[in-house]
Parts: structure tokens; C-alpha cells; sequence
């Protein structure tokens, strides 16, 4: 998983992943220590820079970990079905 970081940190664009590699990847983890997720109508505009919440209007979601203790989770209020995101996000606190 060391490599899989030290890709991640080095590249300006990030990883590009899709749902079900994120899903795969997500279910070997033990633990976060540093991790935001961004997910855009065009993924590949994005940038370390431009996927933060107040950067990139064109983000749909996203969720950063510090430490697998602190969690926070924004979804876009124009997304299509928001409120059935948000509700499932809530089941699972």
C-alpha cells in the first residue's frame, strides 16, 4: 500500500479511479491517515488544486479522512438524487 501513497502524493492529478476500483481498493484498507476523494462530471480536469469543495464548482462529491477518525462528506446540492445520497450517507453514522 506504501507505493499505492507514494504514487498518489507525487502526481499532480491524483489517481483517477473508477467507482468499483475505489470500492475494491477501499474494502483492504485498516486505516486513513490522510485521504480526499473527488468525484467530478469530468474526472480527468481534475487537479490536487481544483478538488478542493471552494476551488471547482464541476465537483459532484467529496470526502476527506484524517486519521480513519475524522470523516467529513460534501455532496453537490444540484446533483440529481442528493437527497437519497445524503440520507444513505446518514445510515451510515
Amino acid at each position: 500500500m506504501q507505493a499505492f501513497e507514494d504514487t498518489v502524493s507525487s502526481s499532480e492529478a491524483g489517481y483517477l479511479l473508477s467507482w468499483r476500483e475505489l470500492v475494491n481498493i477501499a474494502s483492504d484498507l485498516e486505516q486513513v491517515y490522510d485521504c480526499r476523494i473527488a468525484a467530478a462530471k469530468c474526472p480527468h480536469s481534475l487537479s490536487s488544486q481544483n478538488a478542493e469543495w471552494d476551488s471547482n464548482p464541476e465537483l459532484l462529491a467529496v470526502i476527506k479522512g484524517l486519521d480513519s477518525t475524522e470523516w467529513s462528506v460534501r455532496i453537490n446540492d444540484h446533483l440529481d438524487d442528493v437527497e437519497e445520497v445524503k440520507e444513505r450517507l446518514a445510515s451510515l453514522a
